[in-house]
Formats: C-alpha cells, structure tokens, sequence
C-alpha cells in the first residue's frame, strides 16, 4: 500500500493498527515486572542491577519520543513505523538469548527504542486523518483499549515466567513486534501531509523547536504531564502504605488497582464518545477540575486520617476517569497546534509525559512515610499545576 493516501484505507483497519501498535510499549515494560527476581536470580547480580530492566527501558521509552516524532514528519510515517518494530523484533529475541545481564540491559535499551514508536506515531497518524475534535475522540478509543496490555500484562508475564522461565516473557514481545510490524507493512497507508514530503531535515528541526515557544503547545502538554504525573505520584506511595502500613496483601492492591485502571478506562471512553461534540477546550477543562477535585478528596482523607486502601484508591478512582478525559484531549491540542509539525509534537508532549512522571514518582517514593499525606499533597499540587497549564492552553 506504499504511496496510497489515508483516505483510500478503511479508517476502522487503521485504527484497530493503531491500537495494536499503541500497546508493544506498556506491554514490554510491564511485562518484565513479576520476573525481576527471577532475572537477578539467573545473572546472580544485584536486585539494583535487575530493577535497571525497568527503570532503563522507562528512560530509553522518554528519549527516544524525541527523535521519533520528528524523525516521521521527515520520513514518513510508515517508515519509522516498520523501522521501530523491526528493531522491536531483533532486540526482544536478542535479550532472550542474553547470557549476561549487561547483554540482557543493552538489549532492553534497543528494544524500548523500537517499542516506543507506537506511542507517538499512533497519536499523530490519528490527527492526520481527523480533525483537532476528532482525533480526541479517537485517542479516546485508543487508548482506552491500549490501557488492557498493562492491566494484563504482569499475570502474562508470571504465567510464562513460571512455565517456562523469564526468556519467555522476550518471545512473547518478539511474537507480538512480528504481528504488529505484519499489521503495518500491508495494511498501513501514509498519512504524512504532502506539505512534508518535500520538507527538509533543517525545516523539520526548525518546526520541531519552534514548539516550545508556543504557549497553547506548553499548555497542552502540560496538562497532559500533569495528568500522567498524578497517577505516577500515586503510584510512588501506594504499594508501600497499602502492603506495608495497612497490612494488605499484594492480591488486594492488585484488585483495588484494578477499580482505578477500570475508571481511566471509562474515562477514555467519555472522551471518545463526547469530545467531538464538547470540543478539546471543555473536555480539558472537566477533566483538571475533577482531577483536582479527586486528588482534594486523597488530602482531606488523608489529614483526617481514614487508613483503608478505599480512602486512596476511591480518590484515584476519581482522578483517574477525569484523567481519560484529560489525556487524549490534551494530546489532540498539541499535535494540532501546528499540523506540520504533528510528529514532533506527539513526540515532544509524550517525552514530557514521561519526565514530569518519573520525576513526580521520584520525589513521592522519596519522602513518603506511613501516613498517605503526602501521596495527598503530591497529586493536590500537580493537579493545580495542571490547571494552569490549562488556562494557558485555552487562554486567548
């Protein structure tokens, strides 16, 4: 299909493509984290050493959002696409064959390049095809089907583990890269707008830059940080107080998690079903007031205090629907700031999603103690960052 334009393709294939691209990279993280022990185990190395199968994969996933981007709105998209996975593919069967842990840690590296390119491209593919409105309702849907990998992942990745050892859980990404890269070399047209076919390394570079004088792009994917940075602040500190403060059972944080991963999803569909007819600004502007309201609700149980897994998670619950509303509209804005420079936006806003992220769950895993306050605190103050870069986003 190599030439053809979107609109000679089925929009529905497309976007079942996008889906299934959008989810090798939280699979592939999340996948590997039931069997960290059994990876230090077999290497006989350090459990810092073996941690570093997650922590350099996350890093490698936010740089490499960066070149991706605008790497597509230079070459294509469906290059960059068939590149990445292939990539995906040979690195993912490399680390199954790692016999030492510095080989397996290179091979992670490599492989969140190519697992990565999912993310950004699917986004932008999607707002080459729709308009601004539009495309929030289908980063809606497609994400709210994307958010399965990392529910089912982890008990997908102990099951293997357990049958036949942590190699197992590579092959299944090596197996789900050749499906997907199958998926885009003969059903994936070219969206890139043919105002970039002719555009050139330094004109892309310049486009790509030019963003961060935005403001309405700041604020966009400031909001959309704001939102991740919620849910990864919280995760910093709930494991901890739940297991080990109040004495539950991982089992148990596994169920109330999966009450909040229920409620992201139900927002996304909201959003896919409602922002064309709300509009970005509206939905964006629900979404940071009850993500506000959610996180309000964690601090004042908190200072209280109720110790009970519901007086977290029921909070989350509520910042993670209004999130599904957040995300996928604030996305839609950035890409959309400048249609030339699509790539370069999903790309840039996905790296500051995945910064501001690490950073919140830094600084909460750092200072968080046996009350759940600062959990409370944490995600209160991002969500009133996230209103500001709202208003900066919407502001005339």
């Amino acid at each position: 299909m190599t030439g053809q334009r979107a609109d000679t393709a089925s929009r529905r294939a497309v976007l079942a493509i996008l889906v299934l691209i959008s989810m090798v990279g939280p699979l592939s993280l999340n996948i590997a984290m039931p069997v960290l022990p059994l990876i230090q185990q077999s290497f006989a190395t350090t459990r810092e050493n073996a941690t570093l199968v997650l922590s350099l994969f996350l890093g490698a996933m936010a740089v490499s959002q960066l070149v991706l981007g605008p790497l597509a709105d230079r070459l294509g998209r469906r290059p960059v696409l068939v590149g990445g996975l292939a990539i995906f593919v040979v690195s993912s069967t490399a680390a199954a064959f790692a016999e030492a842990i510095g080989q397996l840690l290179l091979a992670r590296v490599i492989q969140s390049l190519g697992a990565t390119v999912g993310l950004p491209l699917a986004r932008t593919i999607i707002r080459d095809l729709y308009d601004r409105d539009a495309s929030a309702s289908m980063i809606g849907y497609v994400t709210m089907a994307m958010v399965v990998a990392p529910m089912l992942s982890p008990m997908v990745g102990a099951v293997a583990a357990d049958q036949y050892g942590w190699p197992a859980i590579f092959w299944i990404c090596a197996a789900l890269g050749v499906v997907a890269l199958a998926a885009v070399v003969l059903a994936m047209p070219e969206t890139r707008p043919a105002a970039l076919d002719t555009a050139t390394t330094r004109e892309v570079a310049i486009r790509s830059v030019a963003l961060l004088n935005r403001v309405r792009f700041v604020g966009y994917a400031g909001t959309a940080a704001c939102a991740s940075a919620i849910f990864f602040a919280f995760q910093a500190g709930a494991p901890f107080l739940v297991i080990d403060v109040m004495g539950w059972g991982k089992l148990s944080y596994g169920a109330w998690f999966v009450v909040a991963a229920l409620a992201y999803m139900l927002g996304n569909f909201a959003a896919g079903r409602f922002s064309q007819r709300a509009g970005v600004a509206r939905m964006i502007a629900v979404g940071n007031w009850g993500g506000f309201a959610g996180a309000a609700l964690c601090l004042t149980l908190a200072l209280i205090p109720v110790m009970h897994p519901w007086a977290l998670f029921v909070p989350m619950a509520v910042v993670a629907f209004f999130n599904g509303l957040v995300i996928p509209n604030a996305i839609a804005g950035a890409v959309s700031v400048d249609v030339n420079a699509a790539g370069a936006a999903s790309g840039l806003a996905g790296f500051l999603q995945s910064g501001l992220s690490a950073i919140a769950s830094f600084v909460v895993g750092a200072v968080v103690t046996e009350a759940t306050a600062p959990v409370g605190f944490a995600m209160t103050l991002i969500a009133i960052v996230g209103l500001v870069f709202g208003y900066l986003a919407e502001r005339r």
